[in-house]
C-alpha cells in the first residue's frame, strides 16, 4: 500500500474511533493502578479522619515510603514490591503503563494522524494483572484485621475490587468492540 492509501485507511472514522478508545483505556488503566497504588499505601499508613484534611497520614509514610523518591508512586510501588504485594515485573509493567500513558496522551496528534505511529497494549493487560495483586494484597489486610472474617474460609485468590471489575469491563469493551487487531 502507499503512504496515500495508509493514511486513508488511518484516518478513518471507525479507526479514529478505536484509536481514541484505545487512549482512553490508557488513561483509565493508569488512573486506576496509580490510585490503587497510592491510595492503597497511603491508606495502610492513615490512623484517622478529620472531615476538613480527609485521611491524617502518619509522619512513617513519608519517612519509610516517599523519602528518597522522585515520586510518591515510585515510593509506593517501591513498597509494595518490599511487602511482596506485587512482583517486580508488576513494579516494570506500572512504570511501562506510565510510560506508554504519557507517549500517547503527549502525541495524540500523531496517534490519530500518523499511519505509522503504534499503541503498546501489553502494559494495558498487565494493568489488569497489577490491580487484582493490589486486590488480594489490600483484600487479604481486610480478611486478617476485621473480626467479621474471624472463622471464615476466604478464597483470597477470588477477591475483587472496584478497580478490578470496572477495569476487566472497560477491558472486555474494548476487545468485543475493536477485537486484537492493532
Amino acid at each position: 500500500m502507499s503512504f496515500e492509501q495508509d493514511l486513508a485507511a488511518h484516518i478513518e472514522p471507525t479507526n479514529t474511533r478505536r484509536l481514541l478508545t484505545l487512549v482512553g483505556l490508557y488513561l483509565v488503566a493508569y488512573e486506576l493502578v496509580n490510585s490503587g497504588v497510592i491510595d492503597g499505601v497511603r491508606g495502610f499508613f492513615s490512623h484517622d479522619w478529620e472531615a476538613a484534611r480527609g485521611w491524617i497520614v502518619d509522619e512513617q509514610y513519608r519517612r519509610d515510603v516517599t523519602a528518597g523518591y522522585k515520586t510518591e508512586l515510585d515510593g509506593c510501588i517501591n513498597w509494595l514490591t518490599e511487602a511482596n504485594a506485587i512482583t517486580p515485573a508488576d513494579a516494570d509493567a506500572i512504570q511501562r503503563l506510565r510510560n506508554e500513558r504519557n507517549r500517547v496522551a503527549h502525541e495524540i496528534n500523531a496517534v490519530i494522524v500518523d499511519p505509522s505511529f503504534r499503541i503498546d497494549r501489553e502494559p494495558l493487560i498487565a494493568a489488569a494483572d497489577v490491580l487484582k495483586h493490589l486486590a488480594i494484597f489490600f483484600g487479604g489486610i481486610t480478611i486478617d484485621t476485621d473480626e467479621q472474617f474471624d472463622g471464615q474460609d476466604v478464597d483470597r485468590e477470588g477477591i475483587e475490587s472496584g478497580s478490578t471489575l470496572v477495569f476487566s469491563h472497560v477491558l472486555a469493551a474494548f476487545f468485543a468492540e475493536y477485537g486484537d487487531h492493532k
